[in-house]
């Protein structure tokens, strides 16, 4: 029995070592899966626009201005949206999201010349940003439809 023993004991030394660590790889997969679920009840508080403006006046920064602009477009107060997406858009000149959602503010204002050249720099500005391109013909087609 020592000579079996002897013979195997790194093999015997690894099953024991190796049988306790899967175990603790397998038992922490499974909780990281169980704390990136999304919980039954997904309670979540919503910003209001006050406090989205108030982001906006604190930290104006590219990114507060966006979320501002898309609060108002969300709440039907797209005339208001323009000045914020004006300022991310001093702020980045070259992002595509701001001419998008500015072509969106145009576009429910009625303005679809504005709302056209928006679109179409948004889609210069990246050629694969399908919503952009949605929304270009959008107003292309709200456009046409408002002079017949």
């Amino acid at each position: 029995m020592e000579n079996f023993f002897k013979k195997y004991q790194y093999i015997i030394i690894g099953i024991f070592l190796i049988i306790p660590l899967a175990y603790l790889f397998i038992f922490k997969t499974e909780v990281k899966k169980e704390l990136n679920e999304e919980p039954a009840i997904n309670i979540q508080t919503q910003n209001t626009i006050e406090d989205f403006e108030k982001n906006a006046r604190e930290n104006p920064t590219f990114n507060n201005l966006i979320d501002l602009s898309v609060a108002y477009i969300n709440n039907q107060m797209p005339e208001k949206s323009i000045e914020y997406l004006n300022k991310a858009i001093e702020l980045n000149p070259n992002n595509a999201v701001a001419y998008n959602n500015l072509c969106v503010a145009f576009t429910l204002m009625k303005d679809y010349d504005k709302a056209i050249e928006a679109g179409t720099k948004a889609v210069e500005l990246d050629p694969n940003f399908q919503l952009a391109k949605n929304n270009l013909a959008w107003a292309m087609e709200e456009k046409i439809k408002s002079t017949n």
